[in-house]
């Protein structure tokens, strides 16, 4: 049955009668990955590819096509689409069967899978040529050549088996034949037709250089990253002179969620043998203009060259004049095909996270019996992670549905100012919260004398002037830098690290002033809690009843927590050496303390907290009369 299927069906789809020259060399073609578990389960994924790109996938489940593209359908009618997708399937099914009952012959083993990688290729100049290459277990199987099926040397008597069965079926061999030579390239032709605008499109690359620290004493990595490219075929290249470096490595080219591609090209190298190194990008978006960045260290900076400069040593007066207006957020970009669902998850977490804290700003505000300094604190950090979220989550919300996730240079400098503006002032008002603890435990008697409104109020403004201060001037620092090179930021938001990464001068003294200021945020503000902490411990061991104890501590434990949480993350993200710099890291941690830690944090203080929670049930009273 399945020989007859395959020759009705494959006489139904012409072949080509295209005389259309190519340029270059293109192929199509089809992948084919069968797993048998056992005599009762299999499944057959399936894919399509022009080149390197994937134009089709299988839907097993219900045996149809899936066009990944608007142009995945060539020049195909849907009566030819349907006849194939009718072929696919009962191919599957035959295949299946086939194979499950030629086991014990053929002597195969479950669990097993079998490969298969079938279509046509063109080259200028040259007629189509077809191909089919099946594998077993990864390792050469079998082959379609001349109109028959011949084993692979890898194979050995069972593949020869197999070619001895299936070289008897004529019909087999003439829909393969057919199939793989005429369908294929009128396919083929009809794909590049279609996608041509898409397919031709040129994007041109970007480059620029950095470095990181090798393993051997005495040496560094150079790295040349490529980036927004498209199509996906490069050429990079370490030079010295004219003279390709041989230990030159390429990493995997990775995809955007544009459709574009990045790469990165390193090299090992001694650290007296960087000087006059160059980076060489030819790319068919460049034309003859290939760019060239030179390595050359001349006063503690890195100078980049683009490819203007002669074979000789480059000017140490030049510069690239090439200013960045608008940054490329590509934090997120790894996860293309979750983007929507991402959008999903984080836009209920932060609509639940505004809810509760406007809850906990209402209640304190509007019941009375909570009107004292710890709740006003607790009021205030309600309200700055609320404008702290509103800073980042919208615009990550935003970018995760559009392509173009970008923000301009002000704009990025405004949204670092702000987040750091809030969150050092978090820090502080984290301390005043410690103070606060320690006084009501320690002094109690005095609490109300020495905690009044307009301590509280001066401790608020302390803190928010300190986190000003603090904001201005790492702010100022990081966008006075020159950035004349990539605007990739590999992030999510305008973070320190990301974008101090992507100047093209690195100014020790400012790195140094950033160091310092952001750990004397974090550590001025942990050593005051501390402290607090020292003295409340000691009061609380000295009272007589454990159940005082126990109360005491209960009233510490939720702010401990949030203490933990946020100087733990924030201590991970600032304080840690360049050298341990990693963007997905990063982009991890940063989700855990821009959107789940302002979600808990209200939690924390609210749900532990059985005054607040009384205090709550009051309003809803009030303002829900229930029927009695």
């Amino acid at each position: 049955m399945l020989l007859l299927h395959l020759s009705l069906l494959a006489g139904l789809l012409p072949g080509s009668d295209n005389a259309e020259e190519v340029q270059g060399h293109v192929s199509f073609y089809l992948i084919q990955i069968s797993s048998f578990a056992n005599k009762s389960w299999t499944k057959n994924r399936g894919s399509g590819w022009l080149d390197s790109l994937q134009t089709h996938g299988w839907d097993s489940e219900s045996g149809t096509v899936i066009f990944l593209h608007t142009w995945s359908k060539g020049n195909f009618s849907n009566e030819e689409l349907m006849d194939l997708e009718l072929l696919f399937r009962e191919y599957f099914i035959g295949l299946t069967k086939e194979i499950q009952n030629y086991v014990n012959l053929l002597q195969f083993e479950y669990p097993f899978e079998i490969q298969a990688r079938a279509g046509c290729e063109l080259h200028s100049g040259e007629r189509p040529k077809g191909f089919f290459l099946a594998a077993f277990e990864g390792s050469d199987f079998l082959s379609f050549q001349n109109s028959s099926w011949v084993p692979s040397p890898e194979g050995g008597s069972r593949a020869q088996k197999v070619c001895n069965l299936i070289n008897q079926y004529e019909g087999i061999k003439e829909t393969v034949f057919n199939l793989t030579s005429n369908t294929c390239s009128r396919f083929l032709f009809g794909l590049l037709d279609a996608g041509k605008m898409n397919l031709q499109r040129q994007v041109r690359p970007e480059a620029w250089l950095s470095s990181r620290p090798s393993p051997g004493s005495g040496r560094k990595i150079l790295v040349c990253h490529v980036c927004g490219f498209y199509p996906k075929t490069v050429w990079v290249m370490w030079m010295q002179g004219e003279q390709e470096q041989q230990g030159t490595k390429q990493e995997d080219i990775l995809p955007n969620a544009d459709g574009t591609w990045n790469l990165q090209v390193t090299l090992d190298v001694a650290a007296e043998e960087a000087a006059l190194l160059s980076c060489r990008v030819r790319h068919s978006s460049l034309g003859d203009q290939d760019i060239v960045l030179y390595w050359v260290i001349f006063r503690g900076y890195l100078l980049l060259d683009p490819g203007l400069l002669s074979d000789d040593v480059p000017s140490m007066e030049w510069f690239n004049d090439t200013v960045v207006r608008e940054f490329i957020f590509l934090g997120f970009s790894s996860l293309a095909g979750l983007q929507q669902l991402l959008f999903v998850i984080f836009l209920l977490i932060y609509l639940f996270t505004l809810g509760t804290n406007a809850i906990i700003i209402a209640t304190i505000v509007l019941d009375r019996a909570l009107h004292t300094p710890m709740y006003f604190f607790l009021s205030v950090l309600s309200c700055s992670e609320t404008c702290y979220t509103f800073v980042i989550v919208p615009k990550m919300l935003v970018d995760l549905l559009t392509e173009k996730k970008t923000i301009s240079f002000l704009g990025c400098a405004i949204q670092m100012f702000t987040f750091l503006f809030l969150g050092c002032s978090h820090s502080f008002l984290l301390a005043a919260m410690g103070y606060d603890r320690y006084v009501a435990i320690c002094n109690p008697l005095r609490y109300t004398a020495l905690m009044g409104r307009g301590v509280c109020a001066a401790l608020v403004a302390a803190a928010c002037a300190c986190g000003f201060m603090v904001a201005q001037i790492i702010t100022s620092l990081v966008f006075d830098l020159p950035f004349h090179s990539s605007n990739q930021l590999h992030h999510f938001f305008c973070d320190i690290s990301p974008v101090l990464k992507l100047a093209t001068q690195q100014s020790y003294f400012s790195q140094i002033i950033i160091f310092m200021l952001c750990a004397l945020v974090l550590v001025i503000p942990l050593l005051l809690i501390l402290v607090s902490y020292i003295h409340i411990i000691s009061a609380i061991l000295q009272f007589p009843s454990t159940l005082g104890r126990y109360k005491a501590f209960s009233t510490c434990a939720s702010h401990l927590i949030v203490v933990i949480v946020h100087y733990g993350c924030a201590s991970f993200i600032y304080l840690r050496p360049k050298s341990n710099y990693s963007s997905s890291q990063d982009v991890l941690l940063s989700v855990s303390y821009t959107i789940l830690t302002p979600l808990f944090n209200p939690m924390i203080y609210s749900l532990r907290n059985m005054e607040f929670k009384s205090a709550l049930c009051r309003i809803v009273e009030k303002t829900i009369p229930l029927p009695h």
